[in-house]
């Protein structure tokens, strides 16, 4: 008698994985004969679906953004009509805060594309954001090499149509004061042609990421540092720019008018001492005074040795030997020829001051003669008879 051997099946899993491989395997045959651009429609399908993520992606975090810009801040925005709607350019700000991005993005209603330092952008985990939103890195080791990319980089998203953002100063501010703005503003707004959009913003200080004055240390998220009012000015578009300098000194107009909405409640004495607390580590060394003399409204503060956002120490400078210090946010000063006409940095003549306290459109001769230089700091000149 013959013994019947059983048979094994597969699993019915696994049989039914097998035969749907098969069909797949057999259908595409007979796609690819059949229609031999699908390959070619399924590529572009690809591309389209990639794109419409990315537009998902931009959608969900613009309403992020004004989600957490309205629940951190209450922003006081004017001149709007100064952002192109729909064509490229160069934002120049101060900077203030590690969510000036927020501040920006939120006033400007565009698409923007934020110059950053290279090991932020090549950080782990967040620097895949960065570059899905492209960003673009900038090296502090400046290779011929390297400007180049840069430089590559923000031209051609300026002509697809982006506004790219960078901040002249390169560093956070810890004083309230605008620093030296850097060089290649200027080169970069002459190889792009691309209009410069200036923005101030102001009372910042004080709010969440911000920096403590003379440290490295930031507000936190509380009560106090929620909700407060800031300002943010957007100027006129500059379509050949001179000078960083010349900038400077335009973003420092914008800073007056902001101080102005943000003090006209103020009493003077008020008023002043509340600008100068936002510059010292120690408001002990503020004298309070409602004087407008220059001496009263321009001063030298603590050079103060911090840490920059990739944990180098810097000083930032407050004072300058022979230099009788830098204008406060909200007063201007400006050099005047004989003849009338505005002088650029470190040149001698007439100084001319204006302020938010009064009539903010009156620029009056102080009756001295001296100059500015690119960091904003006034020496006076020593005439010998």
């Amino acid at each position: 008698m013959k013994n019947n051997q059983a048979t094994i099946s597969p699993p019915f899993l696994v049989r039914l994985f097998n035969e749907k491989i098969i069909k797949s395997i057999i259908c595409y045959l007979i796609i690819q004969l059949i229609f031999p651009y699908t390959r070619f429609l399924i590529t572009a399908s690809s591309i389209l679906l990639a794109f419409y993520f990315r537009q998902i992606v931009y959608f969900f975090l613009h309403s992020l953004i004004w989600v957490l810009s309205k629940t951190i801040y209450r922003i006081n925005t004017s001149g709007i009509e100064n952002i192109p709607k729909k064509s490229g350019g160069i934002i120049v700000a101060n900077h203030t805060s590690l969510l000036d991005a927020l501040l920006i993005i939120s006033s400007t209603k565009r698409t923007v594309r934020f110059v950053m330092h290279d090991k932020i952008f090549h950080a782990p985990v967040i620097g895949l954001l960065f570059k899905k939103l492209n960003m673009i890195p900038i090296s502090s080791n400046k290779t011929k090499e390297g400007l180049d990319d840069f430089n590559y980089r923000c031209k051609k998203e300026i002509e697809n149509g982006h506004l790219v953002c960078i901040f002249p100063e390169g560093e956070i501010t810890r004083n309230g004061q605008l620093s030296t703005f850097k060089k290649g503003i200027e080169h970069l707004a002459k190889i792009t042609q691309a209009p410069v959009i200036p923005i101030h913003m102001d009372n910042v200080i004080g709010t969440p990421l911000s920096f403590k004055p003379g440290t490295h240390h930031k507000y936190g998220f509380n009560f106090k540092t929620l909700r407060r009012k800031v300002f943010i000015t957007i100027g006129t578009p500059i379509k050949e720019l001179k000078s960083a300098f010349e900038l400077r000194q335009i973003i420092r107009e914008l800073e007056l008018k902001n101080v102005a909405k943000r003090v006209k409640k103020l009493s003077l004495q008020d008023a002043i001492y509340g600008i100068k607390s936002q510059l010292y580590k120690n408001t002990e060394d503020i004298i309070k005074s409602g004087n407008l003399t220059l001496n009263n409204l321009i001063i030298n503060t603590p050079n103060y040795k911090v840490k920059d956002l990739i944990g180098s120490e810097i000083t930032l400078i407050g004072s300058k030997q022979g230099s009788i210090g830098r204008p406060i946010p909200g007063v201007l000063v400006k050099i005047v020829s004989e003849s009338g006409r505005e002088l650029s940095a470190n040149e001698i003549g007439y100084i001319y001051i204006k302020h938010c306290f009064t009539n903010q459109s009156v620029w009056k001769n102080t009756g001295r003669k001296g100059q500015i230089d690119e960091a904003g700091f006034i020496t006076l000149s020593i005439i010998i008879f």
